[in-house]
């Protein structure tokens, strides 16, 4: 296990630190690969200041459903996270939600990997119908 202190300021400027655990999640090429508790301040930040990547089907999917970027970074202002996915396939993620300028909201699924760059999974605009209020599934 690492410890790590982070800092960074919250909407109002004020100093935030926070302790985070690391732990080794597997072992790729003889190199440990780190995951650490990401909370909404840091995930907002890196998608404001644009410091994400996004996989392949994340690309082609923000093409697809005509997604800009400057949309995400918008989303980012506010987000919040709705599902968490600590055993996920390849790596512990969780699904944002955020609102762009105009109001449209983005659900956006994000890595919890120890990076200066926010790895997105996948984004979309989430069906009304299937969401309640944009947070919750509804159930069938």
């Amino acid at each position: 296990m690492q410890h790590d202190k982070r800092a960074w300021s919250d909407a109002a400027g004020r100093g935030i630190a926070q302790e985070l655990v690391t732990v080794p999640v597997s072992t790729v090429f003889g190199y440990n690969l780190w995951v650490y508790n990401m909370d909404t301040a840091d995930i907002g930040s890196k998608l404001t200041e644009g410091r994400f990547e996004f996989s392949r089907h994340a690309f082609r999917r923000a093409v697809e459903r005509n997604i800009a970027e400057e949309e995400i970074r918008q989303a980012g202002r506010q987000v919040e996270i709705i599902e968490d996915y600590p055993n996920d396939k390849y790596s512990p993620s969780c699904l944002v939600l955020g609102f762009t300028g105009g109001g449209r909201p983005l659900h956006i699924q994000v890595c919890y990997t120890d990076s200066e760059m926010l790895k997105i999974i996948t984004v979309y605009e989430p069906e009304p119908d299937d969401w309640v209020g944009f947070r919750t599934r509804r159930r069938s």
